[in-house]
């Protein structure tokens, strides 16, 4: 007789626990939250990532080195660099970005001063955001205005480089980075090719 008490009440509990999992799917079925559902919803909370960031802007500082033709270093020093602009993200590791470039060469032996202003498109290869140290290249198109002692000019040119972003911020908002590229112009002179070796800031809005 014991024993049959004790099959009827686990009969008994097993009919209602299938109740109560009946009345969650059909609370489920007419858009109620159920015991699983909100499993699942904690569950995909703690997978919340950061909001995709689109668009960049940065400015640097640096040093250009005067390197193809010949005439050019021997007669100008290394010189000034200033860079800023802004970019857009196409996708994890794509970035295109707009930058103006003002480069100043000291001229030697009482030669006048020789400056290159560039505005440029680059398109930047892998992902420059990703974790605390990224690494990329790029390269790009644009117009090099040449100024010295009154005579200007204005020439296509292209630039290839590479660079290392570094996170600077928990959040992922500001980034410092370093870049070294190779800068040339068709010009009729010998101030064709320079290398701009850069650092400065990033930041991710």
């Amino acid at each position: 007789m014991k024993a049959l008490s004790v099959i009827l009440t686990v009969i008994l509990f097993s009919v209602a626990a299938n109740a109560q999992v009946n009345n969650l799917n059909l609370n489920n079925e007419d858009g109620e939250t159920g015991f699983f559902d909100l499993n699942l919803s904690t569950e995909g909370a703690t997978g919340i990532t950061q909001p995709y960031k689109t668009f960049i802007a940065f400015v640097g500082l640096g040093v250009s080195i005067p390197v193809i033709e010949g005439d050019f270093s021997d007669d100008f020093s290394s010189g000034l660099n200033v860079n800023g602009g802004a970019g857009y993200r196409l996708s994890d590791d794509k970035t295109l970005r707009f930058g103006l470039q003002y480069n100043k060469f000291s001229g030697k032996r009482n030669a006048p001063d020789l400056t290159i202003t560039s505005i440029r498109g680059d398109l930047v290869f892998g992902n420059m955001f990703a974790g605390a140290t990224n690494f990329y290249g790029y390269g790009g198109i644009g117009v090099y205005f040449l100024d010295i002692a009154g005579f200007s000019e204005t020439n296509f040119g292209f630039s290839a480089g590479a660079g290392a972003t570094f996170r600077l911020t928990s959040t992922g908002s500001t980034f410092a980075f370093v870049e070294g590229s190779l800068d040339y112009n068709a010009n009729d002179g010998s101030a064709k090719g320079f290398i701009p070796f850069k650092a400065g800031i990033i930041f991710v809005p």
